[in-house]
């Protein structure tokens, strides 16, 4: 029987290294399925000041995220994302819901050693933080998404 697991959480809070090593120790075929793989055109993400802001729901396909989710060829799908818990529609698929937290001090020193997107100002990672608080974090009771 197939399950789906759900990982949310903050920006550099484990989410993507979780899934990896379960999907490493656990006895079944595993798919990982990660938000930020469907991400829609850079047009049509809003932007804040200068930069693209990757941080709202409207930067995701969520049809193409739920389609490839509900349709992942696994015994065990795992999901992972920022916002996993935003959308209520795949919300319902999950089987298992996992939420990690990390405080702001933490963050911000993870995310400033984060290398992808070059150095990132100070103003930015508060913004990712508050954009998390607002969107990321799943509504109580948190059993119901």
């Amino acid at each position: 029987m197939r399950r789906i697991l759900a990982i949310g959480g903050c920006s550099n809070s484990g989410k993507s290294l979780l899934a990896r090593e379960l999907s490493k120790i656990l006895p079944y075929h595993t798919t990982i399925v990660a938000q930020d793989d469907h991400i829609v055109s850079i047009d049509k993400i809003p932007r804040v000041r200068d930069r693209v802001d990757w941080e709202r729901p409207e930067s995701i396909d969520w049809q193409g995220l739920e389609y490839v989710v509900t349709h992942a060829q696994a015994d065990l799908v795992i999901v992972e994302g920022f916002l996993v818990y935003y959308d209520l529609k795949l919300s319902q698929h999950f089987d298992l819901k996992l939420f990690l937290e990390i405080d702001f001090e933490i963050f911000i020193q993870r995310r400033s050693k984060e290398t992808r997107w070059g150095a990132e100002p100070r103003w930015y990672l508060e913004h990712v933080w508050h954009s998390y608080l607002i969107h990321g974090v799943p509504p109580e009771p948190f059993d119901q998404y």
